[in-house]
């Protein structure tokens, strides 16, 4: 098999995003990382890599997309499924991480002017979500000394403004209609669907219905699962996080036809 070296270069970039096979780096270096610097890498460091790739796909045509679409569904696909057997909370949030930055890179790859312009969206929904749900581990971490989703339980009923905003942020990562995420979600489906709309249909089960339950599912079993002691709620900052990230992702859609 012959590989073009601009193909190579484009790998280089796909480790660092990452794709599969190779994300498992990002997973372990989540739950090894301190918080903050989960926030950091998640939200700005993996994004440098898009840039070198989508540098590679405007300024060249010579790359064969095909098997790189491949890849990303097989990552979309892994992570999705990953999600299921979680215990940590962290590495949960990971796994989702790693299946958007996956359809980040899908709708990049659409090599068009309007697809470049979403991408740009999606990597700022994918920020505001990737830090929140950080957040709330490092939130659920200090009040119950662990990240473990069978030790934690009754959130609902030890901590109601945590478990508010989790509801909020699960609602938020499913794309809630006219949300930020909901309006890039539907650009990439209906590009998909005018390429192969089998495709598209495999890919929106996965990524709507199979991710979004397997991470739904474990949140809500730490809400609803149980009692627990009351733990410290949301102080002041910590309720001003919340609502700076989760009014930018419901007003900011509002914004985008008009910065289009």
């Amino acid at each position: 098999i012959r590989i073009h070296p601009d193909e190579g270069i484009m790998m280089k970039f796909g480790v660092k995003v990452p794709v599969w096979p190779f994300h498992y780096w990002l997973t372990k270096t989540h739950t090894e990382a301190p918080t903050f610097f989960s926030i950091y890498l998640s939200g700005f460091l993996v994004k440098t890599a898009l840039f070198g790739i989508w540098s590679l796909v405007l300024y060249n045509q010579n790359i064969n997309f095909t098997i790189y679409f491949i890849i990303i569904v097989l990552g979309v696909l892994d992570s999705s499924m990953k999600m299921w057997v979680q215990t940590d909370i962290k590495k949960l949030v990971a796994f989702a991480t790693i299946q958007e930055m996956n359809l980040i890179l899908l709708l990049m790859l659409m090599s068009n002017y309007s697809s470049i312009k979403f991408t740009f969206f999606f990597i700022l929904a994918h920020t505001a979500l990737s830090s929140i749900f950080f957040f709330i581990v490092d939130l659920l971490y200090k009040r119950f000394n662990t990240r473990s989703i069978y030790s934690i339980n009754g959130v609902m009923n030890s901590t109601p403004m945590i478990s508010f905003f989790i509801i909020i942020s699960c609602i938020l990562f499913s794309g809630l209609p006219f949300t930020l995420k909901f309006i890039v979600e539907v650009y990439l489906f209906s590009q998909i669907v005018s390429i192969n709309t089998l495709f598209s249909v495999f890919l929106i089960i996965v990524s709507n219905w199979i991710a979004i339950f397997s991470f739904t599912k474990h949140w809500y079993s730490l809400l609803f699962g149980g009692s627990v002691n009351l733990k410290t709620d949301l102080n002041k900052k910590e309720v001003i996080f919340f609502l700076i990230y989760q009014l930018f992702l419901f007003i900011l859609p509002f914004y985008v036809n008009y910065i289009l």
